[in-house]
C-alpha cells in the first residue's frame, strides 16, 4: 500500500470533489472501444483474473535444460483493482477523433461527437465523456464539445474557426488534475491564426474553464502551426507548455515539469505504487551491504523518461545514491530531466545523458563513453523501465558484463519481460516480483521485477 500524507490525502479530497462534478458529463452506459471489460462487467474480477493469468505465465518460464525461471510463487505479488472505482477514471491523457453525428438532421445537423478506433473502425462514444479519463478530463472534454455543438445548434458561429476541420483532440492533466493541456488537430491550415486564438480564449471562458484549481490551455496543431490559447490573454512560447506536478512521496515533496507532447505515466495510481516498491527495493539492498565496506551503492537508470524515478532516488532525504546517471532517448524528456533535477535539488548528484540506452550500453561494454569518470564508478544498480519492446540487447549485455548486483526492472511488456528474464537468467536470479493493473479493463500489466546477481561459482582447485 502507498503512504499517504496529509499533502497527498488533500489531493484526494480534491480528486472526489472534481469526480463529484465529473458524474454529470458521463454516462454509465458508454461504450469503451478497444476495451476486453465493459463497463456492464466486473472490471475488478477481469483485473484479477488478468493478473493471475501473468502469474501463470512467469511461472511456466524454463531455461534451456527445461528448468523453471522461477520456483516460489510466493515471490510473485499481485495488486490487482479491488473496488470498481480503480477501474475507471485513471487516464491523464486520451486522445479522441471528432467526427460529424450523421444520425442527427435539420438545424443541428453538424454536430460533433468523440470517436475512438478499434480494429480499424471508427466507434463513436455514446456521451460526451469518457468514463476510462480521469474526472477532469471528463469534466473539460465534455464542456467542450458541449459548447461547440450549442453554438452549431443557435447557428451563432462562435467558434466556426475552431470547428473546421477539426479531426481530433488531446486531453492531457497532470497527475493531480490541476491542470489540463487540450490540443486540437485539424487536417489543413489555419485560415485565420488570430481568429482561431481569439475564438479559443473565448472558448475557454465560454467553457467556465477558468477557476483558481484549474489551470487550461488550448494548443491549435496543423501543418506545423502551433497556436497556444491560455484564456488569460497570455503570450507563452513553446518552452512554457509543460504539465506541472507536485507529489508526495513518504513525506518528500517532488516537482515535475514534464512537455505536454512528450510521454508520460499515464495511470498515476500505478505510478505511485511504483515509486514505494523501488524505495522498499533500495532499503533491502542497504541493509543487505550495511555490513559491507563498500561505497555507496550507484544508479545507473536507463530510458529514464522526465524523471519520475530519478527525482525521488536522488533526493537526500529519501534516496540512497551519491551518483546516479539517468539515460533517455527524446530530447524534450532528456531536457525536462535536467530542468527537474535543478527544480528538486539534485543536479549534483545526477548526471543526464541524451541518447539511445541501447548504444550508450553498447558503448559502456567496450569501455568507450565519454563519461568515464562516471563509468568508472562501479555502478551497483541498473534500474530499467523500457517501452513494450523490451531490453535492448545491448542493455541486457551491459547488465549481464556490468558491477551491478541489483538490478529493478519496470516493464508494460510481458512477451519482452519473458524474453528478457530468460536472456537474464544465467547471471541474474529473480528475488521478487510484483504485478499491477496498468490499463484496467484492458489487457496492459506493469510487472516490477527485482533481479540480483547470481554468486559467482569458484572452479574446483586440481
Amino acid at each position: 500500500q502507498c503512504r499517504t500524507t496529509q499533502a497527498d490525502e488533500d489531493g484526494i479530497v480534491l480528486g472526489l470533489i472534481i469526480m463529484e462534478q465529473a458524474a454529470n458529463y458521463s454516462s454509465p452506459s458508454s461504450v469503451l472501444p478497444g476495451y476486453q471489460a465493459q463497463l456492464n462487467e466486473d472490471g475488478v474480477r477481469h483485473s484479477e483474473e488478468k493478473l493471475n493469468a501473468s502469474a501463470n505465465d512467469l511461472m511456466d518460464l524454463k531455461d534451456e535444460g527445461g528448468e523453471p525461471i522461477i520456483t516460489n510463487r510466493n515471490i510473485l505479488h499481485l495488486q490487482p483493482c479491488t473496488r470498481h472505482e480503480e477501474t475507471v477514471g485513471y487516464r491523464c491523457k486520451c486522445t479522441f477523433q471528432i467526427i460529424t453525428d450523421e444520425s442527427v438532421e435539420g438545424e443541428c445537423a453538424g454536430v460533433l461527437k468523440y470517436a475512438m478506433r478499434s480494429q480499424h473502425q471508427v466507434i463513436p462514444l455514446q456521451s460526451t465523456a469518457f468514463d476510462i479519463a480521469n474526472a477532469r478530463i471528463q469534466q473539460v472534454m465534455s464542456k467542450l464539445i458541449c459548447t461547440l455543438n450549442e453554438d452549431i445548434a443557435r447557428g451563432t458561429q462562435n467558434f466556426c474557426d475552431i470547428r473546421i476541420n477539426l479531426t481530433s483532440s488531446t486531453f492531457v492533466s497532470s497527475w493531480d488534475e490541476r491542470q489540463c493541456i487540450v490540443t486540437l488537430h485539424y487536417s489543413a491550415p489555419f485560415q485565420c491564426v488570430h481568429k482561431w486564438k481569439e475564438q479559443a480564449e473565448v472558448l475557454i471562458d465560454e467553457c467556465s474553464l477558468i477557476d483558481i484549481e484549474l489551470n487550461v490551455c488550448f494548443i491549435g496543431r496543423s501543418k506545423g502551426v502551433k497556436i497556444i490559447a491560455t484564456g488569460k490573454g497570455e503570450e507563452p512560447t513553446d518552452c512554457d507548455i509543460n504539465v506541472s506536478d507536485e507529489i508526495w512521496v513518504r513525506g518528500e515533496r517532488i516537482k515535475y515539469e514534464k512537455p505536454e507532447g512528450a510521454f508520460q505515466h499515464p495511470n498515476p495510481r500505478v505510478m505511485y505504487h511504483a515509486l514505494e516498491w523501488i524505495l522498499d527495493c533500495v532499503e533491502n539492498i542497504k541493509k543487505q551491504t550495511e555490513h559491507c565496506s563498500e561505497r555507496p551503492v550507484r544508479l545507473l537508470e536507463m530510458y529514464s523518461g522526465c524523471g519520475a524515478h530519478t527525482m525521488v532516488m536522488g533526493n537526500k532525504m529519501i534516496g540512497a545514491f551519491n551518483k546516479i546517471v539517468a539515460v533517455e532517448l527524446d530530447k524534450r524528456l532528456a531536457d525536462s530531466c535536467i530542468h527537474n533535477c535543478i527544480l528538486n535539488g539534485v543536479e549534483d548528484i545526477v548526471r543526464v545523458i541524451q541518447g539511445d540506452a541501447g548504444e550508450y550500453a553498447r558503448k559502456c561494454v567496450a569501455k568507450k563513453t565519454n563519461d568515464e569518470s562516471w563509468w568508472h564508478q562501479e555502478y551497483g544498480l541498473l534500474l530499467v523501465d523500457p517501452p513494450r519492446q523490451g531490453l535492448d540487447e545491448h542493455v541486457c549485455a551491459l547488465a549481464l558484463s556490468g558491477t551491478f548486483q541489483h538490478m529493478l526492472y519496470i516493464s508494460c511488456g510481458r512477451l519482452a519481460l519473458q524474453r528478457d528474464i530468460l536472456r537474464l537468467h544465467n547471471r541474474f536470479e529473480v528475488v521478487s516480483c510484483v504485478l499491477l493493473d496498468l490499463f484496467p479493463r484492458t489487457d496492459a500489466i506493469e510487472t516490477l521485477v527485482h533481479l540480483k546477481r547470481r554468486p559467482e561459482k569458484i572452479p574446483p582447485v586440481c
